[in-house]
């Protein structure tokens, strides 16, 4: 399955795909976390919720010849 599909299949609401894309990116998500030097619990929930949300209204354009 490429990435495409994977996504295709995030947006479609399938659990697997979206705790796929949440394992890619969690440490980039705790990275950025972080503030003036502090770990800001709530900068994480939003940034969750916002990577979520992208997923979600991403405009995936599938051709099947790809």
């Amino acid at each position: 399955m490429n990435f495409k599909d994977k996504i295709l299949a995030a947006k479609q609401g399938k659990e697997l795909d979206f705790a796929a894309f949440l394992d890619r990116y969690r440490r980039k998500i705790k990275y950025f976390s972080y503030f003036d030097g502090k770990y800001d619990e709530d900068l994480e929930s939003e940034l969750y919720i916002t990577f979520l949300n992208c997923i979600r209204t991403f405009d995936v354009e599938y051709n099947s010849k790809n």
